[in-house]
């Protein structure tokens, strides 16, 4: 089969960054965090370019006013953060950007995310990470999507490849811890 991947075209960024940094504030998430892996604000979504090997592949856009995701149509799908692949040899794996963005926060950049959410058909495709990581993390969502997703992870890994994270019983995911 041809590659008939196409590379994404960046929408231009918003002049006005305030309604970027009150989005991430909430969330406990700092400016300089967000910053430094690119995401930026187009109109009314949160841009979050995937890249692999310092290539921008994709990128996945969230709604900032309401909860709404779209990827670039006919473009690479692959993990969010996908860098940290290529440096760590145990890696975190959550269902979202705002969830990993919050490990990263910590301190702790071993984190790559789903590129859309409760589907890892894209897994076979992706050679990289069984090259590169020999452990993985997997702190997906607290609910029957994050439990389905958790499931087929351990799958593909190998159940002794995977450890999984159990949240306090009020808390959905990792940015409500």
């Amino acid at each position: 089969k041809a590659n008939t991947t196409q590379n994404p075209i960046l929408l231009p960024a918003k002049d006005s960054t305030a309604e970027i940094e009150q989005y991430f504030s909430r969330r406990g998430l700092s400016k300089s965090t967000y910053e430094s892996l690119g995401i930026y604000q187009s109109d009314d979504w949160l841009v979050f370019p995937c890249t692999d090997k310092g290539k921008i592949v994709n990128c996945k856009y969230r709604g900032v006013k309401e909860k709404k995701f779209k990827l670039t149509k006919g473009a690479q799908l692959t993990w969010w953060n996908k860098e940290a692949v290529y440096h760590h040899k145990t890696i975190i794996i959550t269902e979202g950007e705002i969830d990993a963005l919050s490990l990263i926060e910590c301190g702790i950049n071993n984190v790559i995310s789903l590129p859309n959410c409760a589907n890892i058909k894209f897994l076979k495709n992706d050679a990289d990470i069984r090259q590169h990581c020999d452990r993985f993390i997997l702190a997906v969502d607290n609910d029957e999507a994050g439990e389905k997703v958790k499931e087929e992870l351990i799958l593909h890994f190998g159940r002794l490849n995977c450890l999984t994270l159990e949240y306090p019983a009020d808390c959905k995911d990792l940015n409500d811890v």
